[in-house]
């Protein structure tokens, strides 16, 4: 993959965090990349692009539309160039709509879709999350489209031209809202909000915070009667405490996460401890292999390649 990047380089190296002096959110979206600078305003910046188009299976940008023709790469003049190449395009709106389509940023896409209505509890006001859903989702649609892309010519050894959009992405994540709507059989929403419980709210123990399952009973009970009643009694009033978030006076405050999950694991009530320190996942056995390092200073999720 060569990323091709504006004269002076991809200012996104210098966000912090950094991790060896390169912003760790760069590092994570772009290593094993080869990053090549190139002024596609200039004639000879485009006649360099032309050159490295020339042998590639695969063209990608997400600049705003009508650029691409500003530039004279768009798809026609690439195919000029490369018959057999797949010309990709991930915008924030999809194809022009207006002389002036607004800028396509996560938030404003979230917002217009409705996505925050789904994502905010029952009191609260919507609002957008911080967490690029529809970001990482236009992304998926749009490498779905390249592998259709790629797929198609090599049954024809035609190029092709493939279209997506972060409002594409914000859309797939709202499918089954539409269609519950639609048919009138939202579930677990009220005006449109999901309705949160206790497993959704963490609970604070004497050492860090636990999630309960207390209607989720996975394990068989014991087998002695009379065990088993003193168990049932145990379940119940372990079940009922985890039902009450509590917040800072969250019942379980007096035990640690660990003597809590034991208990409610031996009598078959699902629970995880909430790891709150990231440094800790790179040495968890139950992640072994999925982190690799990301320079000299931080850890990343391995390719899954």
């Amino acid at each position: 993959v060569t990323k091709v990047e504006p004269p002076g380089g991809d200012g996104a190296r210098l966000q912090a965090p950094a991790s060896g002096g390169v912003g760790a959110f760069f590092l994570a979206m772009n290593r094993g990349k080869r990053a090549v600078e190139v002024d596609l305003s200039q004639a000879d910046g485009r006649g360099q692009l032309s050159e490295l188009v020339r042998e590639a299976d695969v063209f990608l940008h997400n600049w705003r539309p009508g650029k691409a023709a500003e530039w004279a790469v768009d798809a026609a003049d690439l195919h000029r160039v490369n018959p057999a190449l797949i010309y990709a395009e991930a915008s924030g709106w999809g194809p022009r709509t207006s002389e002036c389509p607004p800028l396509g940023m996560e938030y404003l896409v979230q917002a217009y879709s409705g996505l925050p209505e789904g994502l905010t509890p029952v009191g609260c006001h919507p609002q957008p999350t911080p967490l690029l859903l529809v970001d990482a989702a236009g992304g998926l649609i749009t490498a779905e489209g390249i592998l259709v892309g790629l797929w198609k010519r090599s049954a024809n050894g035609q190029g092709q031209i493939v279209r997506s959009s972060l409002l594409a992405g914000a859309m797939a994540l709202q499918q089954h809202v539409l269609e519950a709507m639609a048919s009138g059989q939202e579930v677990r929403r009220t005006n449109g909000r999901p309705q949160w419980t206790s497993t959704d709210i963490p609970q604070r123990t004497a050492d860090g915070y636990l999630v309960v399952d207390p209607e989720g009973e996975s394990l068989p009970g014991p087998a002695d009667p009379m065990t088993k009643q003193q168990g049932d009694s145990e379940l119940q009033r372990l079940a009922s405490l985890a039902r009450d978030p509590g917040g800072d006076n969250s019942p379980l405050a007096s035990r640690t996460s660990k003597d809590w999950a034991d208990r409610f694991s031996a009598l078959g009530i699902p629970c995880s401890a909430v790891c709150t320190d990231l440094a800790r996942l790179p040495s968890d056995t139950r992640l072994a292999g999925l982190l690799e390092p990301l320079g000299p200073s931080g850890w990343a999720p391995r390719s899954p390649w």
